[in-house]
């Protein structure tokens, strides 16, 4: 059974932490306005659980405030952070998959949440909406193919160089005339060694060693000045996907520039539709949203040899 919500009724969208940012990136404002209108806001504390392996209903919605920890535990009881979720995030979990993993606030955290059914004909009668979070999830995909390409192939040093860069993408960073910036990390330390592969101490140690070179500006353990963000991404391996990884907060670049009624957007909708087994709304596709002025963003990924 999931958590009740503590505020039982939603905030207007034009009061949301994320405003434009996410999944309403993609979608036009009216899909957008009368989607949200129908969902709950859910407050959790840092450490609470959201669902687990045990939980067989499904779960939709969108963070709006903090960041949340998709997490895995091994034969050996070890913890693996697998997925960071950052506002503007879907988060969600159907009825046959996520078996085994748990999903737990990192921080204080805030849900907007709706129920599986509205969802589903809001996907089925809205292709912008359809749209949104088809581009959500591969944004989401292409984060998790960096995340794998780093523990696989990057030392201790060089990830927490990467996670250091990246982190100003999409946390607290306020940037200096001279090109320094001063970034807050607002994740607890062990989760960040458990999403980055490594230890606290370990964490810890590199962080001096990045100070003794320069690299960074140790402020307290949460706060870091950075001289340099690009050479810090360079020592991290990631200067070349540093400007193209799509982070939801990140990600305003107004509204769809496909219509809803596009053949991108068709096809999308009747994907869903076809692997959801319901047939497909008979509602045309209203002609009040009017796509808005936007660049297709595309993420990259630098497989490195």
């Amino acid at each position: 059974m999931f958590h009740k919500a503590i505020t039982p009724e939603i905030s207007a969208c034009e009061i949301c932490p994320i405003g434009n940012f996410g999944t309403c990136t993609f979608a036009c404002a009216r899909t957008v306005e009368e989607f949200f209108a129908r969902g709950k806001v859910c407050t959790y504390q840092a450490s609470q659980t959201i669902w687990d392996a045990q939980t067989t209903a499904g779960f939709w919605g969108v963070l709006t405030a903090g960041y949340l920890r998709l997490l895995h535990y091994g034969f050996d009881g070890r913890r693996q952070i697998v997925s960071l979720m950052m506002p503007g995030d879907i988060i969600s979990k159907a009825q046959d998959c996520s078996k085994g993993f748990v999903l737990e606030a990192s921080t204080d955290a805030v849900i907007c949440q709706f129920d599986d059914a509205i969802v589903r004909q809001t996907l089925i009668g809205s292709p912008d909406f359809a749209r949104a979070v088809y581009k959500m999830r591969m944004n989401k995909l292409d984060q998790l193919r960096l995340l794998t390409w780093a523990l696989g192939t990057l030392t201790a040093e060089e990830r927490i160089c990467a996670f250091l860069a990246i982190t100003t993408r999409f946390m607290p960073f306020r940037p200096g005339l001279d090109g320094s910036g001063i970034l807050t990390i607002e994740l607890p330390r062990p989760d960040i060694a458990d999403l980055i592969g490594t230890s606290v101490e370990t964490i810890s140690r590199i962080t001096r060693r990045l100070a003794g070179e320069g690299l960074i500006r140790i402020r307290s353990p949460r706060t870091f000045e950075i001289p340099d963000v690009p050479e810090l991404a360079r020592r991290g391996c990631v200067e070349t996907i540093f400007e193209t990884q799509v982070f939801p907060m990140r990600a305003r670049v107004g509204r769809a520039q496909m219509s809803p009624a596009s053949d991108d957007s068709i096809r999308i909708t009747d994907t869903l539709t076809a692997r959801s087994g319901a047939p497909r709304a008979s509602t045309p596709v209203r002609a009040d949203c009017a796509p808005k002025r936007s660049g297709h963003v595309a993420a990259a990924l630098d497989r490195r040899q």
